[in-house]
């Protein structure tokens, strides 16, 4: 099985939209972490996913890798929603 170029890692942040096509969609996110890091969220699967959750705080394990330009790319695995976000609250 062939390794991937890249360091394994665990992320945590907001999803937000960086890229959109000629209609208006959302075609490129990324990953805002605290630390004020921002990953580009590869296009792969998992990555896609991600389309679906702009504005949410993720947590996402993945290979990350920095380009020659010093961008930092994602290659997510896998993610899990976190929903501790006050406006996702309801009221009773």
């Amino acid at each position: 099985m062939k390794k991937e170029r890249g360091i394994e890692r665990t992320i945590r942040g907001t999803v937000f939209p960086v890229e959109w096509d000629e209609k208006d969609n959302v075609v490129q996110v990324v990953i805002d972490t605290p630390d004020q890091d921002g990953y580009f969220v590869e296009r792969n699967k998992k990555g896609k996913e991600l389309l679906d959750f702009l504005k949410c705080e993720v947590e996402a394990s993945g290979i990350m890798r920095e380009d020659d330009d010093g961008d930092l790319f994602f290659k997510v695995k896998e993610y899990n929603l976190i929903e501790d976000r006050i406006e996702d609250r309801t009221k009773g």
